[in-house]
């Protein structure tokens, strides 16, 4: 059952409804960053240190979910 649901994971960017955690945001996260670049449709990441990210102000606890792939690869 795991490797199903691994499975699923893994091939759920052909599924634009799934949200993938990738990290978190803020002092301490991980990766720390909002990546600019690579990043695909569904790819979320929590935010852990208020502040202002990809221009926006977030909270913590706010969620940073990617709604495109990135068109630069």
């Amino acid at each position: 059952m795991r490797d199903y649901v691994s499975n699923l994971i893994n091939t759920s960017t052909d599924t634009p409804d799934v949200v993938i955690l990738k990290g978190t945001i803020g002092t301490g996260g991980n990766p720390g960053y909002l990546p600019t670049s690579g990043y695909e449709t569904g790819w979320a990441y929590r935010v852990i240190t208020a502040g202002t990210y990809a221009g926006n102000k977030c909270n913590v606890d706010d969620l940073l979910i990617a709604v495109a792939n990135a068109v630069n690869g």
